[in-house]
């Protein structure tokens, strides 16, 4: 009698393991990644000193203070630039497999095109991962930095923003005038006008004071012992005249260059359902908040799309042996920046659901992944 044989065990189910091909997907991938996003950052570095040259270069910014604004503002634009890089490079590092066939001889050899979309998916949940912890724990502090640093370099000449025997304006549109050499070196100022009015016009009022000082952390000047006289209607025949012993004047060009703008997306999370609760039990509607909380996510997962974009436009074009290089990656590139733009816009003024307006773009870019990918099959 022979022994009874052992029943072999039923296999179970293997999980997808990473393999060379993976390997070779990703590191073809990866330093038109990092390139990417050089370019990308170096762009909006450039982008973002252009945008304040004037106002550093008239106050008279160290060298020292710019770098330090400029690295402050970098984590900011590395949440825009992470996602972006991700689409330019998959179009660029399948384009070059595509060119040199690489893609259809791993097709031919039995890979199914589906195959090659996971690895590329992969990259596209870590950049996302990446962006969205930068948006939430550095990119708020740098910003935070970034202000302070902006309002450093705003203040740190005073004697350009505000200089002796010339005309200068206050964040009320009044007209401020020093007399020659009535500025010291240390901030005393000496034989000041203030005129407020229309241009062209008798002034509605004129502030004199023999002695003042600048106050630089105000952003304004301070007047000691003077007068103040009105006038109505375009007569020069004063009204009343008042004397003071201390009044304090902001200036314009400090006053509105002391911070940053305050957008919605330099905010964390936490902070923005603050905001929305608050708006909201005031009766407000706050779509630009809105807006902000729902781009928080969906520019992060913009990764994730682009990759299944980049991977189904690159297998629909293996027959044809069609590459889309760089202009094709900075065609869509600019796309996405322009519809997100639109989108954005819209969601901000209430022209459309601020869900709607922030993951749009995404179901663009995925919906024609997908839909490629289905082409890819059907061939």
């Amino acid at each position: 009698m022979t022994p009874a044989r052992a029943m072999p065990k039923p296999s179970s189910p293997r999980s997808p393991r990473v393999t060379k091909l993976d390997w070779y997907l990703v590191s073809e991938i990866l330093p038109w990644l990092l390139g990417g996003l050089t370019v990308i950052a170096l762009v909006m570095i450039m982008a973002a000193l252009f945008e304040r040259a004037g106002e550093f270069l008239t106050k008279g910014a160290s060298p020292i203070l710019m770098l330090q604004y400029l690295a402050f503002r970098l984590p900011e634009m590395m949440s825009l630039a992470l996602p972006l890089s991700m689409l330019f490079a998959v179009l660029m590092g399948l384009s070059r497999l595509t060119q040199d066939s690489e893609l259809k001889a791993a097709i031919v050899s039995g890979v199914p095109p589906t195959r090659l979309v996971f690895p590329v998916l992969g990259m596209g949940v870590v950049v996302t991962l990446l962006a969205f912890i930068n948006a939430e724990t550095v990119k708020p502090r740098a910003f935070t930095e970034a202000q302070r640093v902006f309002k450093d370099i705003v203040l740190s000449n005073p004697r350009i923003v505000v200089a002796d025997g010339q005309f200068f304006k206050d964040s009320q549109n009044q007209v401020i005038y020093i007399a020659p050499g009535g500025l010291s070196s240390n901030g005393e100022l000496s034989n000041i006008t203030v005129l407020q009015g229309q241009s062209g016009q008798v002034p509605s009022s004129i502030t004199r004071a023999p002695t003042g000082r600048i106050l630089k952390e105000e952003g304004a000047i301070l007047l000691e012992n003077g007068t103040r006289t009105t006038y109505k209607g375009g007569d020069a025949r004063p009204v009343t005249v008042a004397r003071f012993e201390r009044a304090t004047i902001p200036i314009r060009q400090l006053s509105q260059g002391s911070s940053l703008s305050s957008d919605a997306m330099q905010l964390s999370v936490f902070d923005l359902l603050s905001r929305i609760n608050a708006y909201r039990a005031q009766g407000f509607v706050p779509n630009n908040e809105l807006t902000a909380l729902h781009r928080k996510f969906a520019e992060p997962v913009a990764a994730i799309a682009f990759a299944l974009f980049g991977i189904g436009i690159s297998l629909w074009g293996l027959r044809s042996n069609q590459n889309f290089g760089f202009t094709g990656a900075a065609f869509f590139t600019f796309f996405y920046y322009a519809t997100s733009t639109v989108f954005r816009v819209m969601g901000e003024n209430g022209a459309l659901m601020p869900f709607l307006a922030a993951w749009m773009p995404n179901v663009v870019y995925a919906g024609a992944g997908f839909v490629f990918l289905w082409l890819a099959r059907q061939r």
